[in-house]
């Protein structure tokens, strides 16, 4: 149980870094909306991974480039969702 809360508090962490990248990189240095989102969700995927690693699941003994590598692909499938849906909202809008 203690294992699904601190997974649950890294991604709430996860996310506010995601959106905190996003609002900096759009509105404040003007970056394309679907650059700042993918530059967004690649440093909370990071931070993501990091806390993960260091907070929730520690103690594995696999290696950690397996593991980050492993962590990065599952999580290309939300990238890509994340960028249809934004991509849709701001045609559609």
């Amino acid at each position: 149980m203690l294992q699904l809360v601190k997974f649950g508090v890294v991604g709430v962490i996860a996310a506010f870094v995601d959106v905190g990248v996003l609002v900096i990189l759009k509105e404040l240095l003007h970056v394309e909306v679907l650059l700042a989102s993918a530059i967004s969700f690649c440093v909370s995927v990071t931070v993501n991974y990091i806390l993960s690693m260091s907070f929730v699941f520690k103690g594995k003994k696999q290696s950690k480039l397996k593991e980050f590598i492993i962590f990065v692909l599952l999580s290309v499938g939300g990238l890509c969702l994340n960028q249809m849906i934004l991509w849709a909202g701001v045609k559609f809008t």
